[in-house]
């Protein structure tokens, strides 16, 4: 079984998909919203629906986000 490729030690993720960063990284979990002031977009793992807010770019910073939190940050989301 392959290892699952992390950075984030302290962050709890949803699943082992969504805690792969190959995933994350390569559009393997939905992109569901932007936000250009934050410069950051949420991610939702298609597998256990876990929500993510990650760099848009440069230097790879998540956080998982509550639904609550989500609505608030991204207020255009589209919902699956």
């Amino acid at each position: 079984e392959a290892a699952v490729v992390t950075r984030h030690a302290g962050l709890v993720f949803g699943c082992d998909y969504c805690r792969d960063e190959q995933n994350r990284w390569f559009g393997h979990v939905t992109q569901v919203a932007s936000s250009e002031d934050r410069g950051t977009i949420l991610l939702e793992c298609p597998r256990c629906g876990a929500l993510y807010e990650n760099t848009a770019g440069g230097d790879d910073q998540t956080r998982r986000l509550t639904v609550e939190e989500a609505a608030e940050i991204f207020p255009d989301r589209r919902s699956g």
